[in-house]
């Protein structure tokens, strides 16, 4: 529609006009709401007048979760089940914060001991009560500990990893499965596979690995890694962004995405017999039991549907209620049918770095190197060498191990719920005979990443 401000002036005139361009105004030519008219014209306000108009500020999208009592974080918000990129945010924003790492030390041996029982018996209309001895077997506990190593996983910043996608895992479905290509999608893989991946995740926890080495690259002998194992920790074809979106895509009632934080860096294994031999080294309990036990709390983000199912079964009290009512097994063969689990990304906390030596030759050991840089063969009492076909230096911290703790709290029978967190006592000079045990596997110490690992001969670490 063409306004016309003159009733006497045509429509092709006002044509004219607008062809014509605006050579027939100079700058002092009165605008709209400039000068005086014979209309009363409103003053149309400026942009800045007009807050409506402006574009919104951008605010990041805050989502609603909760924290259970063990640390771990699980929301039901709508959003994070409809919006693959505010899901990727999410996972990324609380995927910084670092899980918690403690070592539990327990003792207990048994004692046999007499305690004596009134028995009572009727003979010929008579009741005859006497006291006996009897024996009983009792667990006592000799020390019950815990020390808090979560401050080491503060010391690096987290890597993001991705499950590689020839490694069996939950991928959208009830069973592990691979990813065969993005195009094809998963297909289910024989039991046997299961089983033998079963077998490495456990090894790879148990020796320090990164969480997103396979099986199929890293040779099942090998307790070890070596940088080239962390130069790509994205190893499957979908992002994590791109396995949200797969997610959100997903209608079943039933599904969860699982983010994992997960340490690494320390040969578990290893320490755990290290700790083990130091505490039998000052504990002299007969038939001791020892358990010494790394857990991790505060590990695991869970997104699940915001329906009003799958937020009951997020509470404790309602799923034993349903044990009790006999409900809760139709409800797992439900969520067999109608669910779906996606674990295949989550967040790495390096307990120690690679660092490369600028003066090291090519295929020079680890022992010479130290011989030809410090000149002392006694400081290498707290190196730590390899086979020689990839070999390392360990620069030991003069803060010093927890041994000397443990060997305070085995001794002392300290009993505490609360984790240690500061050592006891001063800083040692090295390590004893147990933790020297640990010098023939080169990567790990209970020294954290103060100790940095060094590759020689190798540009890249």
């Amino acid at each position: 529609m063409t306004v016309i401000d003159d009733q006497h002036k045509k429509i092709d005139d006002e044509r004219h006009y607008s062809d014509a361009g605006p050579s027939t105004l100079d700058e002092h030519s009165p605008l709209l709401g400039e000068g005086p008219s014979t209309h009363d014209l409103e003053i149309v306000p400026g942009y800045h007048d007009l807050p409506e108009d402006l574009p919104p500020v951008f605010a990041p999208y805050e989502a609603e979760y909760e924290i259970t009592s063990s640390g771990d974080i699980f929301s039901h918000d709508r959003h994070l089940n409809e919006d693959g990129e505010a899901l990727n945010r999410f996972l990324l924003a609380h995927g910084t914060t670092p899980p918690n790492l403690l070592v539990k030390c327990r003792g207990t041996h048994p004692e046999t001991r007499v305690r004596h029982v009134t028995r009572s018996e009727t003979r010929d209309g008579q009741t005859v009560t006497r006291i006996e001895p009897e024996t009983y077997t009792e667990t006592i506990v000799d020390f019950d500990f815990a020390i808090d190593l979560s401050h080491h996983l503060r010391q690096l910043p987290p890597v993001y990893w991705t499950v590689p996608d020839n490694e069996p895992a939950y991928r959208g479905g009830t069973s592990r499965e691979v990813l065969t290509d993005m195009l094809s999608g998963v297909r289910r893989v024989p039991r046997k596979v299961l089983k033998a991946s079963k077998v490495w995740r456990e090894r790879r926890e148990k020796w320090g690995l990164p969480p997103w080495l396979s099986y199929t690259d890293h040779e099942p002998s090998m307790n070890r890694a070596v940088p080239a194992d962390e130069v790509v920790s994205m190893r499957s074809e979908f992002t994590l962004r791109q396995w949200a979106d797969r997610y959100c895509a997903s209608h079943k009632p039933l599904k969860e995405f699982t983010f994992r934080k997960v340490p690494y860096g320390w040969n578990f294994e290893q320490l755990t017999e290290a700790i083990r031999a130091t505490i039998r080294r000052v504990s002299y309990a007969p038939q001791q039991t020892i358990t010494v036990d790394f857990a991790t709390s505060a590990d695991t983000i869970s997104i699940r549907p915001s329906t009003p199912l799958s937020r009951a079964l997020s509470k404790t009290w309602v799923v034993v209620l349903l044990w009790i009512l006999l409900v809760y097994p139709f409800i797992l063969l439900y969520r067999w049918l109608r669910g779906g689990r996606w674990e295949v990304a989550g967040a790495a906390f390096p307990l120690r770095a690679w660092k490369h030596c600028e003066n090291s030759l090519e295929g020079e050991s680890a022992t010479d190197f130290r011989i030809r840089t410090v000149g002392d063969v006694s400081s290498l009492s707290g190196s730590m060498t390899s086979d020689g076909m990839d070999s390392r230096v360990l620069a030991e911290s003069s803060k010093g191990t927890w041994e000397s703790t443990i060997v305070h709290c085995v001794t002392m029978r300290v009993q505490e719920k609360a984790p240690l967190i500061t050592p006891h006592g001063n800083s040692l000079n090295g390590l004893n005979v147990a933790y020297r045990a640990l010098v023939h596997n080169p990567l790990f110490t209970f020294g954290g990443p103060s100790g940095e690992y060094v590759r020689l001969g190798d540009s890249e670490a």
